[in-house]
């Protein structure tokens, strides 16, 4: 494969020299192409689209001459039995494996077994040994090495650098530019056996690795060689795959070869390494050998082809002469690197399978027919090289005193076809009875005729056609030749009959018309024709169909005779003849009165000329008779009309001649007119829409509206109306218009109506009132049907006539009524401050306290009443009311009690009132006493210790418990009344201090109350 590091300068000082002294042909020194960039720079020396360093890397890689020169490096790894020496420090980084275990092995490797696991390498014979389950059996790729060592590589999950070889010296040299030509070769060694165990552990992965080259510093020299993802193969075949490319050395003392890892290890990317080489390249590569090195060889391989159309680039190419440069059209080289722009992109190609390059290739579609021939030159001697061999050649390679080196598209080079000979008979098209013909061949002495169909009379040997022993038709006739790089050729063989033609009609026609396309029916037949007058306007003789042409007018008539004549080849039909007659122009004319009403009685047509002819009249809507062209208007539409005569004659002018029929003017519809008494009377205007029409007009039965009683303007002035009655006036107007032909059209008739004002009154039922006040409203007119619009003042609107109840809050109120007849007519009335609704008092106090018991009942009463200026108290405890605003009242001391309070409101004069109630309860309170001390010594004083509860306890539920100082209960009791004389079982206890506690009930809330407390016994 051919993979470039970076642009080769054509083992460059030996290239100029040579291309100077030696190949002579060179007008400008340092620069072969003389494209004006120097040999040194130029990366296309010779500008035929492929670059200095593509030719030589393909003429070393596929020269049978050894151009490799100095051999720098060359490692096949020895050979021994497997498990072979550990590498020198600083080649591979992975661990070496020997066998023996001298690498983890992982727990899924057979005990007693040491395989090489990713991240290890080893010297094998044959790398199934390393990993019988998962690497294929082959051997070292190197020829004839028995028992040959390869370096069996499992991947480490990391990727990276896998193998170096540093300090590879390069020799000395004279020449300004190095280079050296890099091999290796590379094996996927993952048996394809494998695929489904690594289908289920995350998939089969392929070894991917970079062939990098470096200087001695270890800087990256070019572009690294990708070997891209290395297919699997199957046990026993073959997977070795070399990688060459060549790298620019120049001013390089010493190289680095490094192989880096692109895929992570796991399950695959395995692999192989053996016999890695570098060449020194010291001299020039002449693929043909004919004393041109490639790089400036314009025919790489001599077959008289130029390397710029088998490299693919042909059509850059534009004058044909094997370079592409500034001589071409669309030449650009931006980058001055001496290489047209377009081809930089465009690599050689490789038309068939064999790896060789079109341009090195003698058969490039490995058809087995070379590419000279192919192209349409001579080779002799058939070697694929143009001409006899040995050839001459000049300075670009090019041979000399052949006919080569034609065409500049790809197709005329190579691939794809084989040229067929020069096979043609003198015509392609035969009468029937014609004699027998041989064919004329060019390019080939033997061969075979043949047809596919029955019919044809062809000598399969001679290709002799005879047309008289033939069936009509066409035929495919295929020649084949007896030379093996010579196509078929294929012609049509038509076989006719002696043409005819059919009958044609004769044609007649008026001088001046245009006489359309005559066409001849047939298929592959040739008409022939003559014309006897070309007073017609048509020439005298023609080939083919007549197109269509504009006849001439002459004023009399001409008739010409047609002669056609039908032939297919060589053969000749019988002719047909017909006639053309031109017929000279009418002149004949019409005339009518211009206009007529629809009343009136018929109109003749007056005609002057040639009689016996047809009328029409347009548009359609006139009565007209087509014969005479009498025209009867009360048959007919109004409107105007153009009326045309065809006078009977053989080429029949035609006359036309306006005319109109007229109908009573229509006034337009007018609609009634409704005023109310006061109002303006605007009336309609009157009118047809045509100004010249006359309008009259009256009014019926008489003058009532002030305006006369008619008149003959279409517009009457406007007046008001007046009606001081109480039913409407109506006056009717009428009116016709006569057009200006004196057609009096229908009387439109429009009323005039002046209607009354009506009257307008309301009441109230009760006018003033406490807040909501309520009023109910009737209302009072003079016309039966009415609408009515109220407005209450308050907000409230209504368009209600019947009674009306209407609320008012507090204030005055101004009410207003309008009514509106059915014609339109509306009256109102209003009256201020009609309703008068005072505002109602609002009840309201507070107190204090809000909460009572009977220790306190006293209770103080804030009046925050409105609109109210007098007050009646209740206190719901049978005690008397009371007028004051903000009293004080002492309520029953009551337990459980409750208590409504009522407060009454009222105005100045009492008419408005309002009252609210608020409840007051009286809660119990706890009230009791326990003293510390008591002297139970048999005086009147103080002999028990008695608890004192006197409100707010349950009695029922209530315990007193004493005990003395070492926790001992000594006195419990559950009587409120009972206490506690001082002994215990019946014996007088000691002076000194009790405890007591006393747990109770109380009656407010049932809260259970605990208490505790201390007490001295005295004596």
């Amino acid at each position: 494969m051919k993979t470039f590091a970076r642009t080769l300068k054509e083992v460059v000082t030996i290239g100029v020299f040579l291309s100077v002294n030696f190949y002579g042909m060179c007008q400008c020194p340092d620069d072969y192409d003389c494209d004006g960039v120097s040999d040194l720079n130029d990366l296309d020396d010779d500008n035929d689209g492929i670059t200095d360093l593509e030719e030589l890397s393909n003429c070393i890689n596929f020269s049978t001459i050894n151009t490799t020169g100095q051999l720098l490096f060359d490692e096949d790894f020895g050979a021994g039995s497997n498990w072979g020496p550990q590498l020198p420090a600083g080649t591979i980084s992975y661990c070496y494996q020997d066998g023996l275990g001298s690498c983890f092995q992982p727990s899924w490797v057979p005990a007693g077994q040491f395989w090489i696991t990713d991240g290890q390498y080893s010297l094998l014979n044959n790398p199934n040994v390393g990993f019988p389950s998962a690497f294929r059996n082959q051997d070292d790729h190197t020829p004839n090495d028995i028992d040959g060592y390869q370096v069996v590589i499992n991947a480490d999950f990391t990727t990276g650098e896998i193998y170096r070889k540093n300090n590879i010296a390069i020799p000395s040299s004279n020449f300004q530019v190095q280079t050296v030509v890099f091999s290796a070769w590379i094996s996927n060694i993952g048996s394809e056996d494998n695929q489904t165990y690594c289908s289920n552990n995350g998939g089969l992965i392929s070894p991917n690795v970079d062939f990098v080259l470096e200087d001695g510093f270890g800087n990256p020299i070019g572009t690294p060689i990708s070997s891209g993802n290395l297919p699997f193969m199957n046990n026993g075949a073959n997977a070795w795959v070399q990688y060459t490319a060549v790298f620019q050395v120049t001013g390089i003392s010493a190289v680095n070869i490094v192989i880096k890892n692109n895929a992570p290890g796991g399950c695959g990317n395995d692999l192989a390494i053996d016999d890695i080489t570098i060449y020194y390249a010291d001299v020039d590569c002449d693929f043909d050998q004919d004393g041109i090195p490639d790089y400036l060889d314009l025919d790489s391989d001599n077959d008289g082809i130029y390397d710029v159309i088998e490299g693919g680039d042909g059509l850059s190419d534009t004058n044909g002469d094997g370079m592409i440069d500034i001589n071409d059209v669309g030449f650009l080289d931006a980058n001055s690197n001496g290489v047209n722009d377009i081809s930089e992109s465009t690599p050689p190609i490789h038309s068939d399978s064999d790896g060789l390059p079109d341009y090195l290739d003698l058969d490039s579609d490995d058809d087995g027919c070379f590419d000279t021939v192919e192209a349409g030159y001579q080779d002799p001697d058939d070697d694929g090289i143009l001409g006899t061999s040995p050839v001459i050649v000049n300075g670009y390679g090019v041979i000399q005193n052949q006919s080569g080196y034609t065409g500049t598209m790809p197709a005329v080079t190579i691939a794809g076809g084989q040229l067929p000979p020069d096979f043609n008979y003198p015509q392609l098209v035969f009468c029937i009875g014609e004699s027998a013909v041989l064919p004329n061949i060019v390019g080939s002495s033997s061969g075979i005729f043949s047809t596919p169909l029955s019919g044809l009379d062809l000598n399969g040997i001679t290709g002799e056609i005879t047309p008289s022993l033939s069936s009509i038709g066409s035929y495919q006739v295929t020649y084949t030749p007896d030379e093996t790089c010579l196509g078929d050729t294929t012609l049509t063989i038509t076989i006719v009959d002696v043409p005819a033609i059919n009958p044609i009609s004769d044609i007649i026609l008026c001088e001046g018309d245009q006489i359309g396309t005559i066409v001849f029916a047939g298929t592959g037949v040739t008409y022939d024709w003559t014309n006897s007058n070309t007073l017609i306007g048509l020439s005298s003789t023609g080939s083919g169909d007549i197109l269509a042409f504009n006849s001439t007018v002459s004023g009399t008539a001409q008739v010409a005779t047609i002669e056609v004549t039908p032939s297919v080849g060589v053969c000749a039909g019988n002719p047909e003849s017909f006639t053309i007659t031109l017929n000279p122009q009418d002149n004949s004319s019409i005339s009518y009165p211009l206009s007529a009403c629809q009343s009136d009685n018929e109109v003749l047509a007056i005609v002057s000329g040639t009689t016996g002819g047809v009328f029409s009249a347009s548009p359609t809507g006139l009565s007209l008779e087509a014969t005479t062209g009498t025209i009867t208007p009360n048959n007919s539409v109004q409107g105007v009309y153009t009326i045309t005569y065809q006078s009977g004659a053989a080429c029949p002018n035609e006359s036309m001649a306006p005319f109109e029929i007229s109908i009573a003017p229509t006034i337009t519809s007018m609609s009634d007119v409704s005023i109310c008494d006061g109002e303006s009377i605007v009336f309609p205007l009157i009118t047809t829409g045509n100004p010249s029409d006359n309008i009259q007009w009256e009014i019926l039965p008489f003058d009532n509206l002030g305006i006369g009683n008619s008149g003959a303007a279409g517009t009457i002035a406007s007046v008001v109306g007046v009606n001081t009655g109480s039913t409407p006036i109506t006056a009717t107007i009428s009116a016709y218009a006569t057009s200006d032909l004196g057609c009096v059209g229908p009387t439109e008739t429009f009323d005039v109506i002046v209607n009354p004002i009506p009257e307008v009154d309301f009441s109230g039922d009760i006018l003033s009132g406490c807040e909501p006040h309520e009023v109910q409203f009737t209302y009072v007119t003079n016309i039966p049907s009415v609408d009515c619009h109220w407005d209450f003042g308050n907000g409230v609107t209504s368009d209600l006539c019947d009674q009306l109840i209407q609320v008012f809050m507090a204030g005055s109120y101004d009410v207003s009524l309008t009514i509106t007849s059915d014609a339109g007519c509306s009256n109102s009335v209003s009256y201020m401050d009609y309703i008068n609704a005072y505002p109602s008092p609002i009840a309201a106090f507070n107190f204090t306290p809000g909460q009572l018991d009977i220790l306190n009942t006293d209770v103080q009463f804030f009046n925050s009443s409105s609109n109210a200026t007098n007050y009646i108290w209740d206190f719901g405890d049978a005690s008397s009311t009371t007028t004051d605003i903000n009293p004080l009242h002492t309520f029953p001391n009551v337990p459980g009690s409750s208590y409504t309070i009522t407060l009454w409101a009222f105005d100045d004069d009492f008419q408005c009132s309002d009252s609210v109630q608020h409840t007051i309860s009286i809660e119990d309170a706890l009230i009791y006493y326990v003293p510390n001390a008591f002297t139970p010594d048999d005086d009147e004083f103080n002999q028990t210790f008695q608890p004192v509860f006197t409100a707010g306890y349950d009695p029922y539920d209530f315990h007193l418990a004493i005990f003395n100082r070492w926790g001992e209960l000594i006195f419990e009791s559950y009587n409120a009344e009972e206490g506690w004389d001082g002994t215990y079982n019946g014996r007088i206890v000691q002076d000194g201090t009790y405890t007591w506690i006393i747990d109770f009930k109380t009656t407010n809330t049932d809260e259970r109350i605990e208490v505790v407390g201390h007490l001295n016994l005295i004596r």
